[in-house]
C-alpha cells in the first residue's frame, strides 16, 4: 500500500557539480584578471580610462557577442564553447577592472588629480596668453 519511488540522480548531480565548476573557474578567471588590471597594469587601465573610450565600447560590444557565439555552441554541444567561455570570463574581468576602478576613490583621485593639472595648466597659459 505505501510505495516508495526511489529515483537515482547521481548522474544528474554530476552533471551539475561540472558546470558550477566551471562557472566557478570563469568567476575566479574574471577576478583574477580584474585584479590584475587594479594592481600590476593600473597605469594602462588609467590610460584607457582617459584616452581609450572607443576600446572599452569595443570590449563591450565583443564580450556581449561572446555570450551569443558561446551560447550558441553550448547549445549545439561543441568542444569549443568552453576556451570561448573562458575568452569571455578574460574579458568580462577587463571590463570589470574599469567599472571597480571608476567608483574606487584611490585611483579616482588620480584621474581627478590629472584633470585638475591640466585644466590648471591650461588656465595659467591662457592668463599668460591675454
Amino acid at each position: 500500500m505505501n510505495q516508495t519511488i526511489i529515483q537515482e540522480h547521481s548522474g544528474l548531480n554530476q552533471f551539475y557539480a561540472k558546470v558550477y565548476a566551471f562557472v566557478g573557474l570563469g568567476i575566479g578567471l574574471s577576478a583574477l584578471v580584474s585584479a590584475l588590471m587594479l594592481t600590476v597594469f593600473q597605469s594602462q587601465l588609467i590610460y584607457f580610462l582617459m584616452h581609450g573610450r572607443l576600446w572599452l565600447m569595443i570590449a563591450t560590444f565583443a564580450e556581449l557577442a561572446l555570450v551569443f557565439v558561446a551560447s550558441s555552441m553550448a547549445a549545439k554541444n561543441s568542444p569549443a564553447a568552453l576556451p570561448v567561455f573562458l575568452v569571455y570570463s578574460v574579458l568580462n574581468g577587463f571590463t570589470l577592472s574599469f567599472v571597480v576602478a571608476f567608483y574606487t576613490p584611490a585611483i579616482e583621485d588620480e584621474r581627478t588629480d590629472s584633470c585638475v593639472r591640466t585644466n590648471e595648466g591650461t588656465f595659467v597659459t591662457l592668463d599668460t596668453v591675454l
